[in-house]
């Protein structure tokens, strides 16, 4: 052993790159739950996870020692496919943690129940990874990368539009069509991200598209459980403004009930309130397949643009 060697090791840089990453996972899961910057223990989480983030790029791009080479970022394919590995993992890792709420929320769905549903989602990964490197020789890897987040795409939009009646009927298929798209892309992303770099260059390159996708899923974890959080309110107001004791519609709707007694009258409200609230959650469940779409149609576009070129 050379423990001399250790002195020369990038200690800055790798203590910045914890505190920062570190501290950022902490404000994304915590966030939600604490109401964000309203929260002093989230606010100074974020402080110190933007000081310790600055100071792990400048290191990185600017020290002798190094420990991964961000500059690598710049590189074309390696830049446009880490932005695409990188929203990937948003979706991925997202939706994954989003369904089971979903399920359980709404659905009723026990934990045991949950995991029975979304035995097909890992059984179809892995069945179709052991086939994956036979097609990257029948076909291109920007074909398979394209193909793969539309795929994905296509399962986003089968798990939208949910109803009451939106359980695992809607779900299983959604989740085994995203499936069936995944192993398509993480190969291929892989090979078309270090095409054209030097050979002396994979270890960074590994480091940084690892460390993207998994930021990437913990950045799409919060987004969209921020986004089913907003626009469940957004949608409960939009329902209340034609939905209230005192509209038309409803008293007709419900005759004689309101004119109960207040106890009765009182169960009645409640009823209607958690009812629309469902639908508002539906609506904003909804919305987060549509955004994770639109984000995956977007790669599948950003895929088609990648060069194809082999490693120095």
């Amino acid at each position: 052993m050379k423990l001399e060697l250790l002195r020369k090791g990038d200690w800055l840089g790798i203590t910045a790159m914890v505190l920062g990453l570190g501290g950022l996972q902490i404000v994304l899961e915590e966030g939600g739950r604490l109401d964000w910057f309203s929260s002093r223990y989230i606010l100074a989480m974020a402080v110190v996870a933007a000081i310790a983030l600055v100071v792990f790029v400048g290191t990185q791009l600017y020290g002798k020692q190094a420990f991964i080479n961000l500059r690598l970022l710049g590189h074309y394919n390696f830049g446009v496919a880490s932005v695409a590995m990188f929203v990937f993992g948003a979706a991925t890792f997202g939706l994954v943690f989003l369904v089971p709420n979903y399920l359980s929320q709404l659905q009723g769905f026990s934990a045991s129940d949950v995991g029975v549903a979304l035995i097909a989602y890992g059984v179809v990964q892995l069945s179709l990874a052991p086939l994956m490197p036979r097609l990257m020789v029948w076909t291109s890897a920007k074909f398979m990368v394209a193909s793969g987040f539309l795929i994905m795409a296509l399962g986003c939009w089968l798990g939208a539009g949910l109803t009451a009646d939106s359980a695992d009927n809607v779900i299983i298929p959604s989740t085994v069509v995203r499936g069936i798209g995944q192993p398509f892309i993480m190969v291929a992303l892989s090979v078309l991200a270090v095409a054209g770099l030097d050979k002396r260059e994979a270890g960074s390159a590994s480091a940084v598209f690892s460390m993207l996708r998994n930021l990437g899923g913990a950045i799409g974890t919060a987004a969209l459980t921020q986004v089913v959080a907003t626009r469940e309110r957004f949608h409960s107001e939009r329902v209340y403004e034609h939905v209230s004791a005192f509209s038309p519609g409803l008293q007709e709707r419900l005759g004689q009930t309101l004119q109960t007694w207040l106890p009765a009258q009182q169960q009645i409200l409640e009823v209607l309130a958690a009812t629309v609230r469902r639908e508002a959650y539906l609506l904003a469940y909804s919305d987060a397949f549509y955004v994770s779409c639109l984000a995956l149609i977007g790669c599948a576009v950003a895929a088609l643009i990648l060069r194809t070129q082999r490693a120095k």
